[in-house]
């Protein structure tokens, strides 16, 4: 009997082990296959899943090359949204820093370096323009100049700050109207009209991005096969100028601009 309980008991641990090793040898393959389906279903997924767009300075579209920089311009909308500066991912004037106003609002930069000389507002509204031409007076050869209008930017202008102004590369300064929106990208020392401005009258306007970039001297349109060359400020060189999608929002120039 001894004998007979012996075997029966070696029988019944022996296929519990079998049945055990059976059963988990099964399961650790659908584990596996689970896992496995899981990994190239989460690879799949990522592949499919769109990539966020990188973020290029100031938001504009593209990177810059080598030794430029990033400008990006909006006038100001009515007098509700004010106008924003960027250079080199820098804010220069905007409604959330509060150095925007009424009026023409203006940054100066180093032609050179990119640096931020200056950033003034003239009210022209109810404001002096004495002020604004003594400021205008004052700007050195090589420098850029960046302007931009908010809310009413041309009742108190007289003929000479337009005058000033123009010899900056303007051509939209002789006809700027009470609350047009405008934005101007020149020079000190330019020797001819900059292609760099935007002038509607709409209050709601389209947005049109512009890259500019350097070389050789001279500005030509891109699109117009180099059609377009004019003299440069002696800091800048060579500009293409490449018009983007146009949706509907404060006026933008989108610039790019090469470093020395």
């Amino acid at each position: 009997m001894r004998v007979a309980g012996a075997v029966k008991l070696v029988v019944a641990v022996s296929i519990f082990l079998l049945t055990f090793y059976v059963i988990s040898q099964v399961f650790e393959i659908k584990m596996d296959t689970n896992l496995g389906s899981l990994f190239a279903r989460s690879a799949l997924e990522a592949a499919a899943r769109p990539t966020k767009p990188p973020r290029y300075k100031c938001g504009i579209s593209k990177a810059c090359p080598e030794k430029h920089f990033a400008f990006k311009m909006a006038s100001g909308a009515a007098n509700v949204v004010g106008p924003k500066f960027c250079v080199e991912d820098n804010v220069l004037m905007s409604g959330v820093k509060n150095n925007v106003g009424r009026g023409i609002n203006i940054a100066l930069i180093n032609g050179k370096t990119g640096e931020a000389m200056d950033t003034k507002f003239f009210d022209m509204w109810g404001g002096d323009v004495a002020p604004f031409i003594d400021f205008l007076k004052s700007i050195q050869d090589g420098t850029v100049v960046l302007m931009g209008t908010y809310d009413d930017g041309a009742t108190k202008l007289n003929e000479e700050a337009r005058k000033l102004i123009a010899e900056l590369g303007s051509t939209s300064i002789t006809n700027l109207g009470f609350r047009d929106n405008w934005v101007f990208c020149g020079g000190k020392g330019i020797k001819t009209k900059s292609p760099f401005e935007q002038n509607l009258e709409d209050t709601v306007l389209r947005e049109s991005k512009i890259c500019l970039l350097n070389f050789n001297n001279k500005y030509y349109n891109i699109n117009e096969e180099a059609s377009s060359r004019v003299p440069a400020l002696p800091t800048l060189h060579e500009a293409s100028l490449e018009a983007q999608d146009q949706i509907q929002g404060p006026l933008v120039l989108q610039l790019i601009t090469q470093k020395h």
